[in-house]
């Protein structure tokens, strides 16, 4: 699982979907967003105590510049349409 608050998870996020860009030029990408496990905000410190909502929209904010900036149209489930403080792209 991705940890949404640590940093390295945004540094190989960002070095994976360069690559991802590369091999696959699509306008579109899809990435998922249905699959927040519940569970580790019990039991992993760092989340401890943390909405998973929040966490699961934080963590969308930060890759969706990251879209923009490389051109991609994201997809995902409807679950990310319905988090708290998400402005989706047109289309």
């Amino acid at each position: 699982a991705l940890d949404p608050v640590k940093k390295d998870t945004f540094d190989f996020l960002l070095n994976f979907l360069s690559e991802v860009f590369a091999l696959f030029p699509d306008e579109y990408i899809h990435l998922g967003g249905d699959e927040v496990n519940g569970p580790c905000l019990s039991t992993d410190p760092g989340l401890k105590g943390k909405q998973s909502a929040v966490l699961h929209s934080q963590f969308t904010k930060r890759i969706l510049p990251l879209l923009e900036l490389n051109k991609k149209i994201p997809m995902f489930w409807d679950e990310v349409v319905s988090l708290p403080d998400i402005k989706l792209p047109k289309g």
